[in-house]
C-alpha cells in the first residue's frame, strides 16, 4: 500500500537527490575551465593575431613560431632599405626652371649694374675733361742748349741748359717753385740726373700768369755718374752726334707750394717731361749745340 500510494512528486524528488547539482554560471572574473589534457582555453578579449602572436589551434595550443632564415632576415632588411621614391618629374622640373631664372635676373642685374657704372664713369670724365682743362698749367720747352759736348769711346761729357715756361691757368692760386732736379735721356735711355737743388730765389708764377722756370744739368764725366750708360748707348750717341744732331729727351721734377690764400697753401712735387727736343750742332763733332724749333709743349705729370 505505501508503495502505490507514493506520489509523483514524490518519484521526482527521490530522483532529483541522485543527480549532483548544477555548477553557477562563470562570472567575468572567475577562471577558465580546462579542456583537452589540461590546457587553459584562449581569453575572452583581443585575439591573439592582433597582438601578433599565431593564433593557437582548436586544443588552445600556439604553434611554434617558424625557424630563424637568413634569407628572410635579408629580404626584409632589403626592403627596408629600398630607396624612398623621387618626387614626381613636374616638381623637380619646377624648381629647375625656378633656379634657372633667378640665375638669369643675377646676372641681368649685375649687367646693367656695370653698364650703368661705364657710363657714369664716362660722364664724369667729360664733365672733368671741360671743368678742368683751362686750370691745368701748360709747360713748354722754349729753349735747350748744349756746351762742352763730347763723347769718347766709353763716356761722355756736356752741360745741358734748358727753359721751360709755365701757363697758370688757375683762377685763384699762385705757384711758387723752391727746389728743382733734372734728367736727360736718349731714347729712354739715362744720361745724366743732378741732385736735387734749390732756388735761391723762388720762382713765382702768379694766378693767370706766365712764368719762365730755368734748368741745368752738368755731367763732367758719364764714368761718376750713379747709373753709368751702356756702352751701345755711347756708340749710338757719339753716332749721332758725328752726323750732326742728337734728339735727347728733358724731364724735371718741381717742389711748389701753391698757395689759394694767405692761411691755405699746397704742396705739390710737378713732373715735366719734354721728349724728342732735337739739338742741332754746329758742325759734326762740335762741342755747342741748340734747339732751333718752336715751342715744344712738354708733358705734365702731377
Amino acid at each position: 500500500m505505501d508503495e502505490s500510494r507514493r506520489t509523483p512528486a514524490a518519484e521526482s524528488s527521490g530522483t532529483n537527490d541522485q543527480q549532483p547539482p548544477s555548477p553557477p554560471p562563470p562570472g567575468p572574473s572567475s577562471h577558465q575551465p580546462e579542456t583537452g589534457q589540461g590546457h587553459p582555453q584562449p581569453a575572452i578579449g583581443y585575439p591573439a593575431t592582433a597582438m601578433g602572436y599565431p593564433a593557437p589551434d582548436q586544443r588552445g595550443i600556439p604553434p611554434p613560431y617558424p625557424p630563424y632564415s637568413v634569407e628572410s632576415n635579408y629580404n626584409q632588411t632589403t626592403y627596408n632599405m629600398q630607396p624612398q621614391p623621387q618626387p614626381p618629374q613636374d616638381s623637380y622640373t619646377y624648381h629647375t626652371y625656378a633656379s634657372s631664372s633667378n640665375n638669369m635676373r643675377l646676372v641681368r642685374a649685375l649687367l646693367m649694374f656695370m653698364i650703368l657704372l661705364v657710363i657714369f664713369s664716362c660722364i664724369s670724365s667729360i664733365i672733368m675733361y671741360f671743368v678742368a682743362r683751362n686750370q691745368i698749367p701748360v709747360f713748354r720747352i722754349v729753349s735747350f742748349s748744349v756746351s762742352n759736348f763730347n763723347v769718347s769711346t766709353d763716356s761722355f761729357s756736356s752741360v745741358w741748359e734748358a727753359n721751360v715756361t709755365m701757363e697758370n691757368r688757375f683762377n685763384s692760386a699762385d705757384f711758387h717753385f723752391q727746389h728743382i732736379q733734372s734728367n736727360v735721356y736718349l731714347d729712354d735711355n739715362l744720361l745724366g740726373s743732378s741732385s736735387v737743388e734749390e732756388y735761391v730765389n723762388s720762382i713765382t708764377v702768379p694766378r693767370n700768369k706766365k712764368g719762365t722756370v730755368p734748368a741745368k744739368l752738368t755731367v763732367y764725366d758719364s764714368k761718376q755718374n750713379i747709373v753709368e750708360p751702356e756702352k751701345e748707348v755711347i756708340e749710338e750717341l757719339r753716332n749721332k752726334w758725328k752726323n750732326g744732331s742728337v734728339d735727347f729727351s728733358f724731364k724735371i721734377y718741381l717742389w711748389t707750394t701753391v698757395k689759394e690764400s694767405f692761411l691755405q697753401a699746397r704742396h705739390w712735387k710737378i713732373g715735366i717731361l719734354c721728349r724728342d727736343v732735337k739739338i742741332e750742332f754746329d758742325n759734326s763733332e762740335s762741342p755747342n749745340g741748340k734747339f732751333k724749333g718752336n715751342p715744344k709743349y712738354c708733358n705734365s705729370l702731377f
